[in-house]
């Protein structure tokens, strides 16, 4: 009776055990769902910081572009008046009213020029990155204009005009990979990364509110960090489409 009395116990010992591991098992699985769900919320805090961002730098972007125009017209209005006044003063000398004009939208193309740059690096390697998962160069260098966005990666064009953007890749072990420049989403140039390295440098034409980044094309290719891998852009030159400018 005792060692019937013993397995009994023995048994109730092991289940009670198997009863204990599966309730170990089931919450370490709802740990791992609660760090996904942990790590999906970071994600969307940072979207939702990156869009914040957009839509501050657009704000921004309006009112100075309401303050430049009304700066424009006060301008375009005292140069009128001294034209005129020019005009009065020496009406027969046209070639110095020709020059001072000259002159003056001179003055005008260079205090309405605006400066944009960035150059940007990746400071870790990015191991195995998705298909299409956009590069966030997160160690930014240059920012002139603050119009590289350092959450989300991607550069937004703050006035229309052409811009030169461009991207080296360097890979680990000799890995080949692909990878692209995509406007507002959209492929436009790639570059085929072989031997390790790899460098693509476009010219666009963007119109305000444009964003440009770039793309992994071919996944499961990791990307070498430590400043190897960089992403850099510049306004060349400023389109006015204005029609009250002058000296465009």
């Amino acid at each position: 009776m005792e060692q019937f009395s013993d397995n009994c116990d023995l048994k109730l010992l092991r289940e009670e055990f198997s009863k204990f591991a599966k309730r170990v098992e089931e919450l370490e699985k709802r740990d791992q769902i609660l760090a996904r769900e942990n790590e999906e919320l970071k994600t969307r805090i940072k979207v939702l910081e990156a869009t914040t961002e957009r839509q501050q730098d657009e704000i921004d972007c309006l009112k100075n572009t309401q303050e430049e125009l009304i700066g424009r017209k006060i301008m375009d209005k005292e140069q009128f008046e001294r034209s005129k006044m020019n005009t009065t003063d020496s009406p027969v000398d046209g070639t110095r009213a020709s020059s001072q004009g000259d002159n003056l939208r001179r003055i005008k193309k260079g205090s309405e020029e605006l400066t944009v740059a960035f150059f940007s690096t990746l400071s870790h390697a990015l191991v195995s990155p998705g298909h299409g998962q956009q590069i966030i160069f997160d160690n930014v260098i240059t920012n002139v204009g603050n119009k590289y966005n350092v959450y989300s990666g991607d550069f937004r064009a703050p006035i229309p005009g052409i811009y030169v953007f461009s991207t080296t890749i360097l890979t680990g072990n000799v890995e080949t990979g692909s990878y692209m420049f995509k406007l507002n989403g959209k492929p436009i140039a790639g570059v085929y990364v072989v031997n390790s390295s790899g460098t693509i440098q476009v010219v666009l034409d963007l119109n305000f509110g444009d964003t440009v980044a770039v793309h992994v094309d071919a996944p499961r290719v990791t990307i070498a960090g430590h400043s190897y891998t960089t992403f850099s852009g510049f306004l060349l030159n400023q389109r006015i489409d204005h029609p009250t400018i002058v000296g465009k």
